[in-house]
């Protein structure tokens, strides 16, 4: 099976669930300052933060397997190419969560 080919033109998303621990996928605290997502490429260079603010922002939505945050539209054309880290930092309930 040949994997898809991109352009430069396409978007990347990216979705993150937080587990509670009991079962349960939840949202961070929305009004945290401090909520952000990095972005970095191949060569380790940050190249997006994300936030509730940005464009592209961080968003919330719900599945069957519950809550999780996502980012929909990332430009990828300055990332070098290979794999790419996502560092998200937020709170739950005025809790750290580590990225």
């Amino acid at each position: 099976m040949a994997l898809p080919r991109y352009s430069l033109q396409d978007k990347a998303r990216f979705d993150f669930r937080i587990y509670d621990g009991m079962g349960n996928y939840i949202l961070p605290d929305w009004d945290d300052a401090d909520l952000k997502i990095e972005f970095y490429d191949a060569d380790s260079q940050l190249r997006f933060t994300a936030t509730t603010q940005t464009s592209p922002s961080i968003n919330s939505a719900q599945d069957e397997l519950g809550n999780f945050i996502y980012v929909e539209g990332i430009d990828l054309a300055d990332f070098a190419l290979g794999t790419c880290s996502a560092y998200v930092y937020c709170k739950v309930s005025g809790a750290e969560v580590f990225p």
